[in-house]
Formats: structure tokens, C-alpha cells, sequence
């Protein structure tokens, strides 16, 4: 049986209480959550007052379609009182916030009935696992192969529309607020922290349908080479088979294993084939003009790194969004330095900086093939092993080191009149 994150399956529908004690918490809320507490304190007081628990739930049950009743909502991000959000969000976030949560109440029922009929232990077991394909770690493990075996191009193209895809879809997680499908109306499995964001949109969805657009587009671009692999009916249709298999695998897991909703998973789509395609159609352009620029490109993107900071939405539950947010904007920031650092100095592969190949790489005999796969795979073994040493290192560098460095900038520059970019989050 495949894992079943206990955090989320953990709550019920609440006992109902009297109309007098709903309008004292309401009203108490209004009086008391005025911004600045933490809403992970009013999520504790809920919780400590309701107890939540599956014993004598019916899955067969009806739910009914109160959208004002905390009785369909669990404990997860997004699932407070709408009274909290109206007060903290501004009033078209709040309206939209709305709507979405009045389309999951019925794609909930929707998705709980189908995992009720579908649901078995293989498909548990892969659409679970499967999600690992769609994570940052997956892409953190097999982008590197890229850079490591000449496709440096493609590489980068894919970690611009990785970067974009996470940041947009998280600064839209943030601004809306939007929970994931309801439990106990459906079960969700879940391998790591993923339940702890909001849902709309999919980060999962939009990564992968990027990812298939963008290859598409690069493949169907080959093909029309008659000197290449994907030149090969077979060879290309192939191609195409694997990556719809990748993409149809990763967004239907994700309604599968109960993380997301149709409307996420459509937006998270729409959004991560809209990427794809400006990256697969201007990536030639992006990359040229990149190379060209002259100082002020590192500069220009440093200043867009800072203003896409601050200017990213404050969520009023405590969602790691923002987090990955950042890191991505952080990524994609060095990934355009790095480009434009290699080209002026000539440390890319236009410069003829790179002109080693493994050894084996002629293929002429097995004696060849079994030497170049031995490199390749203590190549990969190598880099993967010392990007993940090496992220390990620098986090917890920079966790000991930027605090308290930002609060002695933000005092001095405080003392100037202005303020520096910064989000509340809470890790604790």
C-alpha cells in the first residue's frame, strides 16, 4: 500500500455548532486577527478546540455544499475562516479566492468518488512515486546530464522554464490562497511537504507541461534535419510517445493522489505550455541576446530579482511558496549571469573553451561504448553528488550568516528613510 501522508488525512468534518457560538468566534476573529497575528495561532486554537478524526465517517456520504461551514475544511493551508482571508487580502483576491473555493467543494466530491472506484495498490504505488518526477529534485538530479554532455542550450532552457514556472505558479498559490482538495472527502497521498502549500495552481502540472511543449518544439525542430537521430519516424514518434507518457503521468497523478484539483491542474497547464512555448519559439533569441549585453544585464537582473521579491503576495496562512519562490528567481538570476559571465570570457562553447569529449565517445567498438558509459555514469555520480553537497553547504551558510546581516542593513537603511525587501515567513 502506498504511503498516505498522516497530516493530511488526519481531519473530519467538525462538529456543528450553535449559530451563537459561530457569530462570537466570527466576531472575535474580526476583533482579534487584525493583520499582524500569526495565522498559525488561530489554526491552533481551532484545532485545540476540535478535535478531528476519522472514526465513523461514512465515504459514502453526501457532503453538503456549505461553503460558509469550517465542516468541510481540514487543517491544511488556505482552510481558515473566509472572514481571516477577507480581512487580509485585498478585495479582488479575496473574490477569487471565493470562486475557487466554491468550484473545489464540488471537483472534491467529484475526485472522492473516483478514487473510490479507481483507487488500488499499483496505482497507488505509481502515480505516488511517479510525482517524484515532477519535483525540484528530480530536475536538480537529471538537468545536470544535460550541461554535462553538451547540451548546454537546452539545459539552460530548461532551468529558465523550471525557474519561471515555480515562481509564477507559487506567486499565484500566494496571492489567491486556494486550498487542495478537501479531506476527508478525498485521500491524500503525498511524498514530502507538498501538502503544506496552497493548491491553485499545480506547480507539478505547470513544470511538466513546460517541460513536454518545450521538448516538443525542440524535437519537432530536429526532426526536419535529415542528419539526425529524430529524423527516424520511429526515433521521433518514440520521442513524442515518452514525453506525452511523462506529462499524462504527472497530471493525472496529481488528481489521482488527491493534491490537486481540475481547475489547478488545468491552470497549472495552461500556464506551464504558455512558458514552454515562448521559451521553445524566442530561446534562440533569449540566449544571443544574453551573450551580447554588456554590463548592465547582471545588473538589470539583480534589480528584477529584488523587485520580484518584494513584490511577491504576503499569504495569510504560513505556505513554503515563498521560499521556493525566491530560490527560483535566485536560479534563474544565475543561470542569465553565468551565460553572460562564459561569453565574455570566453568560457563558453561558441569560444572553443570546451573541446574534450568523454573518452569512448567515438562508439566504434564495445570496448568504446562500455568505457564512455563507465565515464558517464562517474560523471553524473560525481556532479549530482557535489550539487547536492554543495546546496547543503551554502543553505546552511546563508541560514547562519543573512539574518542577521539583513537586520544590520535593513537598521542603516531604515535610518535613510527607505526599507529593504522582505517576507514574513514562519519555519516554526
Amino acid at each position: 500500500m502506498a504511503a498516505v501522508n498522516p497530516s493530511a488525512n488526519s481531519s473530519q468534518r467538525a462538529p456543528v455548532v450553535n449559530n451563537e457560538a459561530e457569530k462570537e468566534d466570527s466576531v472575535n476573529t474580526s476583533r482579534n486577527f487584525d493583520g499582524q497575528q500569526d495565522a498559525k495561532s488561530l489554526r491552533k486554537s481551532r484545532s485545540n478546540d476540535r478535535k478531528f478524526s476519522l472514526d465513523g465517517y461514512d465515504e459514502k456520504g453526501v457532503v453538503e455544499d456549505d461553503l460558509e461551514s469550517e465542516e468541510l475544511l481540514d487543517e491544511s493551508p488556505g482552510t481558515l475562516p473566509d472572514s481571516v482571508y477577507d480581512l487580509q487580502m485585498s478585495w479582488w483576491r479575496a473574490a477569487v479566492r471565493r470562486m475557487l473555493i466554491k468550484s473545489l467543494v464540488h471537483e472534491s466530491r467529484i475526485l472522492g468518488a473516483i478514487q473510490r472506484k479507481v483507487r488500488n495498490n499499483p496505482m497507488d504505488t505509481y502515480f505516488l512515486y511517479s510525482s517524484a518526477l515532477g519535483s525540484h529534485t528530480f530536475f536538480m538530479s537529471a538537468l545536470p546530464a544535460l550541461f554535462y554532455f553538451g547540451h548546454g542550450e537546452v539545459g539552460r532552457g530548461l532551468l529558465q522554464i523550471m525557474c519561471i514556472g515555480v515562481y509564477v505558479s507559487s506567486f499565484m498559490k500566494d496571492c489567491f490562497c486556494s486550498p487542495r482538495p478537501f479531506v476527508p472527502q478525498v485521500t491524500r497521498l503525498s511524498i514530502g511537504t507538498h501538502h503544506l502549500e496552497y493548491g491553485f495552481p499545480s506547480t507539478h502540472s505547470t513544470n511538466c507541461m513546460s517541460f513536454t511543449v518545450y521538448l516538443f518544439l525542440l524535437l519537432r525542430e530536429d526532426a526536419l534535419n535529415p542528419d539526425s537521430l529524430f529524423a527516424s519516424p520511429v526515433a521521433y514518434w518514440t520521442a513524442i510517445s515518452v514525453i506525452v507518457w511523462y506529462a499524462a503521468s504527472i497530471v493525472l497523478g496529481r488528481l489521482y493522489c488527491g493534491m490537486h484539483s481540475f481547475t489547478d491542474c488545468i491552470a497549472g497547464s495552461l500556464l506551464g505550455a504558455t512558458i514552454g512555448i515562448i521559451q521553445g519559439v524566442y530561446g534562440p533569441l533569449i540566449e544571443e541576446t544574453v551573450a551580447n549585453a554588456n554590463w548592465t544585464l547582471p545588473v538589470t537582473a539583480t534589480l528584477l530579482c529584488l523587485l520580484l521579491t518584494n513584490q511577491h503576495p504576503q499569504p495569510v496562512d504560513d505556505c513554503p511558496c515563498f521560499e521556493d519562490a525566491i530560490a527560483s528567481l535566485a536560479l534563474l538570476t544565475g543561470t542569465v549571469m553565468s551565460r553572460w559571465h562564459a561569453s565574455q570570457v570566453g568560457w563558453d562553447v561558441a569560444s572553443g573553451f570546451y573541446t574534450s569529449r568523454t573518452p569512448g565517445w567515438e562508439g566504434q567498438t564495445w570496448s568504446d561504448v562500455i568505457i564512455w558509459w563507465s565515464f558517464a555514469i562517474l560523471k553524473m555520480v560525481t556532479g549530482v553528488s557535489a550539487i547536492f553537497a554543495w546546496r547543503l553547504i551554502v543553505k546552511q551558510i546563508m541560514h547562519t550568516v543573512l539574518p542577521p546581516m539583513f537586520r544590520w542593513a535593513s537598521g542603516l537603511v531604515g535610518n535613510l528613510g527607505f526599507t529593504l525587501p522582505n517576507r514574513r515567513w514562519t519555519t516554526t
